[in-house]
C-alpha cells in the first residue's frame, strides 16, 4: 500500500498526559457499540476522543429532515473558528497530512 497524502484544512496538535492517553486508548477499545447517525457516529467518536485529550470540543447538533446528530463538517468549522491559546495551537493553513509511521497498517 502506498502512502498517500490527505489535505488538511486545520490541525490542532496537542500534548497529552499518560493518564489522558490511557483514557483515550480505553475509550477506543470500549467505544459505544451502536452506530447511529442521530445518536452516535464518527463525529461523536472524534469529539469524545478529543475531549478525553483535553481539547474541549463542542458537541453541536445539526438537524435536517433526515438527520439529527453531530456533523464532522460542522465540528471542523467550529474548531477552525477557534483561536490558539496557551495550551492549544490551531493551524488554519491548508496542508498535506503527515505520512503514517509505524506498523499499524498493512504494507501491502
Amino acid at each position: 500500500m502506498k502512502d498517500i497524502f490527505l489535505r488538511l484544512l486545520i490541525s490542532s496538535p496537542k500534548n497529552i498526559t499518560s493518564c489522558q492517553l490511557t483514557s483515550i486508548v480505553n475509550y477506543s477499545i470500549n467505544f459505544p457499540p451502536t452506530y447511529n447517525t442521530n445518536n452516535y457516529a464518527c463525529a461523536d467518536f472524534g469529539i469524545n476522543i478529543g475531549n478525553l485529550g483535553g481539547m474541549n470540543l463542542p458537541s453541536t447538533t445539526v438537524s435536517s429532515l433526515l438527520f439529527n446528530g453531530r456533523s464532522p463538517a460542522i465540528l471542523g468549522q467550529e474548531v477552525r473558528a477557534r483561536d490558539s491559546d496557551s495550551t492549544t495551537t490551531i493551524t488554519k493553513t491548508s496542508n498535506n497530512s503527515p505520512l503514517r509511521q509505524g506498523g499499524c497498517l498493512s504494507s501491502n
